[in-house]
Parts: C-alpha cells; structure tokens; sequence
C-alpha cells in the first residue's frame, strides 16, 4: 500500500487530506513547513509526496527540487497544491521535477478525486532496490544545513566533471576516479563496468592485489544490471585477473548500477567497504555525474570504434591501419627497432561467391576475420586491407617471429569446418606476403613490397607464404 506524505503549513488541509487518505487504505505521516517535510520524507521514505506551494522556512518547490536531486527519488510522485492567488512561473513548473499541480481554489471534492487518480496510476513509487540506508544521515536543521549539502554536491559533481578532460585515455580516468573515491571512502576494491554495444570494459582495483577469473568478475558486475546487453567484445583491464583464480568478492559488498536517463551503462562495485550507510550516501550524491561520465565514455568509444573498425570482420579498417602503420614506421627508424608487415588474400574468393552467394561471402569474411582477431598477438595490430585482402602489423619483430605467426594464422583458416557455415565441407585458404623495414622504408614501399611477396605466393600454388629475402622459396 502507498506511504504518503503531506506537507503543508495549513492544519487544515494537513488533517483533511490525511483523513480522505486514510480512509483510502495509505499510509500517511504530515509536516507543517519545508524543512520538517525535508527531514520527514528521509525518514519516511515515502511514495507520494503532496506539499503545498507556498509554506514557511521552504517553499514546495525547493522541496520538489531538492528531493529530485538524489537519482534515487525519481520515481517518488510529487504534487503541487497552489493557492488560489498563487501562480508557478511555467519555467520553474516545469524545472521543479514535480509531476502534477493542483488549485486548492477547485472544488474539494475534484481536488481529491484527481489526488486519488495521481496516486492510484501506478506510476510512482519509493522503490526498495537498497533502501537507501537513510540516505541523509543526520536531520536538517536550519535552511542553512540544506544549503551546505547542496554545495557539498556541487562540489564533488564538479570534481567528478572535470574527468571528461580524460575522455580520449579511459584509463587514465578510470584510474583517477579510483584515486577520488579512496578519498573520501575505505574499501578493499573497486570493479567498474562499462557496457556499450560495440564493447563492455571492466576494470579491476584492489588494494591485496587479488585475482579473480573474468568470468566471476563480469558475472557478478552484469548481476547487477536489469537489462544487460551483449557487446560486440570484452576487454579486461587493470592487473586482476587470473583464468585460474577462485577467488571471490566478499559477501560485504556494494553495487550500484549506473543509469544515464534510462539507458543502463554500467555498474560500480566496492569489495567491503568500511561504511555502507556512508558510501550509499556518497553514491547518490555522485550518481548523476557518474552516469554523464559513463555515458559520454560509451558514446566516445562507440564512436571511435566506428571510425576505427571495419564493420563486416571487426578489425581495424584500412584509414586506421595505414595510420598505425605510419607510426610505429617512425618509431621504428627512429629507434632502431625490427618491424614486419604481412599482406594475406583468401584464395579464389570469386568462386566462393558465385558458389555460395554474396552473403556467404560475407559470411566467410566475417569468420576469417574473427580468427585473425583472436591468433594476432597483443601487441600486432591487424585490420581488412580491402575487398578479401587483410593486414597485419609486427611492430618490434623481425622476420622469423612474423613468419611463425602467419605459419599459425594459415594453420587456423585450414582447420575452419566450413561445413556449419557454407553448408558445404569446402576448402578455404589464405595465402601471404611478409615484409620488413629498412632504414628508407615508407607506408606505401613496405605495403607495396608484401603485396608483391603475396602475388608470389598465389603465383606458385596458393595456400602458402612468401616472406622478404626468400622470393625463390615458398612455405605452407
């Protein structure tokens, strides 16, 4: 059944309401001025607030604001009741967060009726996900002591934004978020979820330097989320993880999803925190600056990866390649470092595609790409070239080393069962070119030296590699 609370300076309308109320079957607590109603709905916590406009020590739009500034709240319902020779500037009405506006001037019986309405929509409610721990913990006082909690909020809302300065490096945030909230709260960890469609990233701090799996630690972030998207990758940062750990979180923990609007965009988890009623405390005053943040982090590395990603295969697409490319090129002469580059073509796709279809094509695309993404090392950088063409870049690595990794890479196509894909248990193969830098080695010279190694390899049979300075011989 709904808690009501009505807060209005006229005994009056406060014992009038509450009997109507009451006999309704809610719950009901009253509060004669602002600041008594303030105090009153943290400690009552209720479903419905009814507060009339204009009241002693705050009036029921600082009241409405107020209360719609804890994320928490936002479903409370709240009502205005205006008198008859007062009038909300529409600005206000419409910035207060208040859901409904009544003339105490209507008659008492269409006042009810539509007060009875407004609470028995179904739309409004406490809700019970934490309780809140009383989210304030001690009373106001004087307008002075809400005064100070709104600058107490400001405060650290600034400090929060100042963090989108870091937007390009979300490591570099994410780390300095963890160094802001060690600040103010104690805790064993802290595990951060950030969830897009193009990627979830998790990041991992603890002070013992414990490990957990990954998938322990994104089970239990994603548990927390109502309604958790799948994206298109997983990636694990931070120094926590261990495929063979069995460790756990603590039963002591907190976790707080973190919604922008509606939209759920991830999920911050502290590991036994030192004081749970402080550190929900601290969490709703930061809720609303912590979900700009992580949604302006998932739209920035939506963006990026849009502009980065070849959409069919999922590796980097030829403006980036060619970019990164040029860089580690620069890096590499400049230091004296070894760097190869591998040009590698799916033999006869034509025929695959007058086969099979375009969009089998597409198809065998899609997993030849996959099976590149996940063979690459760490630290090489692959992407499609264009058409059925791919590359791969070797930054810090010789010949020999490239060479073994393309050995797996056409190890790996051999082995795909085309069958569960095609329908058809068919062949498919790649074939490669492999070449390095030299000390006058350009982005267009060692691109074009590859691709000559890889007409090489398809010239002599197919299925195979031709890599720098063995021309004459050809490796399956």
């Amino acid at each position: 059944m709904h808690k009501i609370l009505i807060v209005d300076d006229s005994k009056i309308w406060r014992e009038y309401l509450k009997k109507f109320l009451i006999q309704k079957g809610f719950t009901v607590e009253e509060a004669s001025n602002g600041i008594e109603g303030l105090n009153k709905f943290f400690e009552f916590l209720p479903d419905v607030v009814i507060t009339d406009y204009v009241m002693p020590k705050m009036n029921g739009i600082h009241l409405c604001r107020i209360i719609r500034d804890y994320p928490s709240f936002k479903n409370v319902g709240i009502a205005i009741l205006t008198g008859a020779d007062e009038t909300v500037n529409d600005f206000w009405a419409k910035k207060s967060g208040a859901n409904a506006f009544f003339r105490k001037s209507m008659d008492i019986n269409e006042v009810l009726k539509e007060l009875d309405e407004f609470i028995e929509s179904g739309k409004y409610g406490i809700g019970w996900s934490r309780e809140f721990f009383k989210s304030i913990r001690e009373p106001f006082g004087e307008l002075t002591d809400i005064l100070e909690e709104n600058l107490k909020r400001e405060t650290l809302e600034k400090e929060i934004l100042k963090l989108v300065s870091y937007l390009s490096d979300e490591e570099h945030l994410v780390q300095k978020l963890y160094q802001f909230l060690k600040q103010f709260e104690r805790f064993d960890g802290m595990y951060l979820l950030l969830l897009s469609a193009s990627s979830g990233r998790i990041y991992g701090f603890n002070k013992d330097n414990k490990k957990f799996s990954v998938d322990y630690l994104k089970s239990m972030l994603i548990s927390s989320l109502k309604k958790p998207i799948t994206p298109s990758e997983w990636i694990f940062k931070g120094g926590v993880y261990d495929s063979k750990s069995n460790q756990k979180i603590s039963q002591n923990f907190l976790a707080f999803p973190i919604v922008y609007e509606t939209e759920e965009e991830g999920v911050i988890l502290f590991d036994n925190p030192s004081n749970i009623n402080s550190m929900n405390y601290l969490m709703n005053l930061l809720a609303s600056s912590l979900s700009v943040i992580a949604n302006a982090l998932n739209e920035f590395t939506s963006y990026k990866m849009q502009a980065e990603t070849d959409f069919l295969t999922g590796l980097y697409n030829k403006k980036y390649i060619l970019f990164r490319l040029g860089e580690y090129l620069s890096l590499a002469k400049r230091k004296g470092l070894p760097l190869s580059l591998a040009m590698l073509d799916i033999d006869d796709f034509k025929t695959i595609n007058d086969r099979f279809g375009h969009v089998a094509g597409d198809e065998v695309l899609k997993k030849i790409g996959e099976t590149i993404k996940h063979t690459v090392r760490a630290s090489d950088i692959a992407g499609r070239y264009g058409g059925e063409e791919f590359i791969i870049v070797f930054p810090a690595t010789d010949l020999n080393e490239a060479e073994y990794v393309i050995r797996r890479h056409l190890d790996e196509v051999r082995n795909i069962n085309w069958s569960e894909i095609l329908g058809s248990d068919v062949r498919i193969t790649l074939s490669a070119g492999i070449s390095c830098c030299n000390y006058d080695t350009t982005t267009t010279k060692i691109i074009e030296e590859a691709d000559g190694l890889l007409y090489q390899a398809k010239k002599s049979g197919k299925d195979r590699y031709v890599k720098k300075g063995d021309q004459n011989e050809t490796k399956s």
